[in-house]
């Protein structure tokens, strides 16, 4: 079943930007607009975009949440929380950071902060 992963605190969701199919694609929140770059499973562990398939992760040496294709990584492996975080198999957030040059709020990985910025819930998509 396909869901939205919306950000509690601006009630915006996840979205890969531009509709960008590729690996790395850059992953900011925007409003929903019920369009399959906004549209997630939840897979044996994995956020896998309904976009492309590929799954969520966390480039190699960076902050930087992407669309990457399946791997056994640790970063690739979420767990949703009770308080609303959730927490990949790194032991790295979900987190809003500050807007980009465009106005958007880009997602990236970070410690545990117990901020507004990490807390997240699933809502079911309607079809696009």
């Amino acid at each position: 079943m396909a869901v939205y992963i919306q950000h509690v605190d601006t009630g915006f969701v996840l979205d890969i930007k531009e509709s960008n199919p590729d690996p790395g694609a850059e992953i900011t929140l925007y409003e929903y607009y019920s369009t399959p770059n906004q549209h997630w499973e939840l897979r044996d562990g994995r956020i896998v975009t309904q976009l492309s398939g590929l799954v969520l992760d966390v480039e190699a040496g960076t902050q930087r949440v992407t669309p990457a294709e399946q791997s056994d990584a640790p970063s690739q492996q979420w767990q949703f929380q009770e308080d609303g975080t959730v927490k990949n198999g790194a032991g790295q957030f979900l987190e809003v950071a500050s807007a980009t040059e465009d106005g958007l709020e880009s997602l990236i990985a970070a410690d545990y902060s117990g901020s507004p910025a990490q807390v997240f819930k699933t809502v079911p998509a309607e079809s696009s």
